[in-house]
């Protein structure tokens, strides 16, 4: 991020490289899953990322916990 998006407070997801407005950050992102126990909050994944990776039955890491 430039320092004028910071200064802006533009958003842009570490994943997808997208900004606000064309993605939200509405949902908390735990960098160590909740379930597990995490709270620390990465502000800066978008809600589609989180819902992406959060999701048990999408990527490769989930399949190798089977």
């Amino acid at each position: 991020m430039s320092s004028n998006e910071i200064d802006k407070g533009i958003k842009k997801c570490i994943w997808s490289n997208q900004k606000e407005p064309r993605v939200t950050f509405n949902r908390d992102v735990h960098t160590i899953p909740q379930s597990l126990g995490g709270r620390q909050i990465c502000p800066i994944v978008c809600d589609s990322c989180n819902s992406y990776f959060g999701n048990p039955q999408s990527g490769k890491l989930s399949s190798r916990s089977h």
